[in-house]
């Protein structure tokens, strides 16, 4: 069990559909409730996303990010990275 310690939640929703509860003891994504391969790319592009990276552009990061360990270059990294100006501008919060 990780040191850190999310917590457990529970949610209940009812409609015509009738009673749902749904437990859950660790938060996905915790260590002892680790997110898939598939799980984790989804969540890198969304978050990509949002500073107004594209699909194309999200995947050439990913790649050359799952490659990193095995390259002893930068470039596709910082190639991937580089763009002259976000699609989507951040919100100031």
């Amino acid at each position: 069990s990780a040191t850190r310690h999310v917590g457990a939640c529970e949610i209940e929703a009812s409609g015509p559909f009738g009673r749902v509860l749904v437990q859950a003891n660790e938060a996905k994504g915790h260590p002892d409730a680790p997110l898939t391969t598939q799980e984790l790319h989804e969540k890198f592009c969304a978050n990509v996303a949002l500073a107004g990276m594209g699909s194309v552009e999200a995947q050439a990061l990913a790649d050359a990010l799952r490659a990193l360990d095995s390259s002893s270059d930068l470039a596709p990294i910082l190639r991937a990275l580089r763009r002259p100006q976000a699609r989507t501008p951040l919100a100031r919060q």
